[in-house]
């Protein structure tokens, strides 16, 4: 009896011992170091695989497109079964395999897995089954029906050709717009007492210091055009600048632009300011 109660006890021992160290800390530090050992084994495999699916996308779009479009195979109307054969009423298909090195090649001829006959005009037997029939088979019809289209349309543009060849040409007068009847003239006489106003040109200048006065800025223009007016205009950032109406003779316009007649830095241009804008600058 002392001897199985030892032995008793020694196994409470073990157990309590073994509850303890699933207890400890020691024991959760190496959990802890297995899952994320396990973890990063587990982020690398994948960040690979979202490598190798990237490589496979760009080298060839078609076939992605094709494995990826679930309506393609839908409209398709086919069902993938073991040892399975489907009709495809095309004319041409192209598939790829993938040989040891790991490199895609086109135009190997994959005697076990895929059988295919390619005649024009008429409808393609091909045998697949669940395993190689995604992988494989890269059924190329939307490149197809482009070229029917473009032929279709390529042999009505030829037939209008023709028949526009054929036809006699007649040549057709314009005729001639109203407004070309219309005539202005501007006045030159100038001996007679009748006197004309001149034509206006207005110039929108900015970025003049704001303790400019528009007196200074006339005082300065008349040495060029006596019959320069300036208008004073709020500018956006008064603080920083003010902006002025400038107005000339028409035919001193272009003279007005030349950058030598202003301050340096100034910015001068048409005035293009809209009526509802206009309506708002001050009139002295």
């Amino acid at each position: 009896m002392a001897a199985g109660t030892r032995s008793n006890s020694d196994k409470r021992d073990e157990c309590d011992y073994v509850v303890a160290f699933l207890k400890s800390d020691e024991f959760s530090d190496i959990i802890k170091k297995i899952v994320s050992k396990e973890t990063k084994l587990l982020q690398k495999q994948i960040a690979d695989l979202e490598t190798d699916i990237q490589i496979l996308r760009q080298s060839n779009i078609e076939l992605v497109k094709v494995l990826t479009d679930k309506s393609y195979i839908q409209s398709k109307s086919s069902t993938v079964n073991n040892d399975e054969t489907t009709v495809f009423p095309i004319t041409s298909v192209s598939y790829a395999d993938k040989t040891n090195s790991g490199k895609t090649s086109s135009g190997q001829t994959l005697q076990k897995r895929i059988t295919q006959k390619i005649i024009s005009g008429e409808e393609i037997l091909v045998h697949k089954n669940k395993k190689n029939v995604a992988e494989n088979i890269n059924i190329e019809t939307s490149s197809l029906e482009r070229n029917i289209g473009l032929n279709i349309e390529t042999s009505s543009l030829e037939r209008n050709i023709g028949l526009s060849q054929n036809e006699d040409w007649v040549n057709v007068k314009r005729k001639k717009s109203y407004r070309n009847n219309k005539r202005s003239i501007t006045g030159s006489c100038d001996s007679i007492e009748l006197k004309a106003v001149p034509k206006k040109s207005f110039l929108f200048v900015s970025r003049i210091r704001p303790n400019t006065d528009k007196s200074a800025l006339k005082a300065h223009l008349v040495q060029y055009f006596p019959e320069a007016e300036v208008e004073d205009l709020t500018s956006s950032y008064p603080e920083v600048y003010k902006s002025f109406k400038v107005i000339v003779n028409q035919t001193s316009f272009e003279d007005a632009l030349d950058s030598s007649k202003w301050p340096s830095g100034a910015y001068v241009t048409k005035f293009l300011l809209g009526k509802s804008v206009a309506a708002k600058v001050p009139v002295n």
